[in-house]
């Protein structure tokens, strides 16, 4: 009696040609299914086409973040108008010389 082997798929694992699938093929192009669904899919897609997006950034209204933050923006400020007067009075005393 000839010993049978079974055929090995590229993986190295034994092809399993003769198990079915657990749902349907889908359907060929001329059937009615696949034209009802290309019908959808066209639909959907000129839908889709007419969507505008607006971004919108997410700012909260809770009053510690908002002091939190302007007590920093404040900060930032000052520093920067020391700076100017530093700048300043720097250049003036140097014309002074």
């Amino acid at each position: 009696m000839p010993c049978q082997l079974p055929l090995l798929g590229l993986r190295g694992h034994p092809e399993s040609r003769h198990l079915t699938s657990p749902r349907p093929p889908p359907p060929h192009a001329g059937e009615p299914g696949h034209t009802e669904e290309t019908l959808s899919t066209l639909r959907f897609a000129s839908r889709v086409r007419t969507l505008t997006t607006d971004l919108a950034l997410n700012e909260s209204n809770d009053p510690a973040l908002l002091l939190r933050r302007y007590e920093r923006q404040i900060a930032e400020l000052k520093a920067e108008l020391a700076m100017r007067d530093t700048l300043r009075w720097g250049a003036e005393e140097g014309l002074e010389r």
